[in-house]
């Protein structure tokens, strides 16, 4: 199992009041679906967990920190809130729960670094039941990464369980009914005091996620 970070963040004064008004969107289906999540990105900052055995891979990895929710059956639903007279919000639809486990955590993510060492093979497979030969290529399973839950995180919100990711720069969004990706950017909500910056939030123990603070636009295709 994953770990939280131990260091406690001081809440913004207005927090649990969002937070209550999304579980009750959530719960009264009042939100348009946007799609699904497929990666989270994160600006670098001082109080940011790196950890120290991939500090330096980081400074040449071009997505820099982020959060992959890799393979579609993990990618993450995701959904908007309009109120009047608030500012649009995001709004996750389920848990961050391991398909792998069902434990609170984010799924394993492809080793960047990692090359084949054998080429694909032909496998011939006899089918019991009609006799039918059929050939597959198998190719060696890639080399997957754990993601834990204390990277690229700052602490826990003070009074909550919550695992605080601070700051979201972009998400990128499988769109429903849409071929291409869309890339979400983020800006501070200057409309607030002070001025915001989105972050996400991850209940540690139940998976309860939230994006609280700062505005987004939606700039432009991504490739999905």
């Amino acid at each position: 199992m994953t770990t939280a970070p131990a260091v406690l963040t001081a809440a913004p004064v207005d927090v649990h009041g969002v937070l209550k008004f999304q579980n009750d969107c959530l719960r009264m289906r009042n939100y348009e679906a946007m799609g699904r999540i497929q990666r989270i990105v994160f600006e670098v900052t001082a109080g940011m967990y790196i950890p120290p055995e991939i500090f330096e891979d980081l400074k040449s990895d071009p997505m820099g920190p982020c959060i992959e929710f890799f393979g579609e059956e993990n990618w993450l639903p995701i959904a908007q809130i309009r109120a009047a007279g608030q500012q649009d919000c995001l709004l996750p639809l389920a848990p961050v729960i391991r398909k792998s486990d069902g434990y609170v955590g984010f799924p394993d993510k492809p080793d960047r670094h990692w090359v084949p060492t054998t080429g694909p093979e032909t496998k011939r497979i006899v089918d019991p039941e009609t006799g039918e030969i059929k050939f597959k290529m198998v190719h060696e399973p890639v080399r997957m990464l754990k993601q834990d839950l204390r990277n690229f995180s700052s602490g826990i919100l003070r009074g909550t369980d919550f695992i605080v990711y601070d700051r979201v720069a972009q998400i990128l969004v499988k769109p429903t009914g849409i071929a291409e990706g869309w890339i979400l950017n983020t800006r501070p909500n200057l409309a607030e005091q002070p001025p915001t910056h989105m972050t996400f939030l991850v209940n540690h123990k139940t998976g309860e996620s939230h994006f609280y603070g700062g505005q987004f636009e939606i700039t432009r295709p991504a490739v999905s």
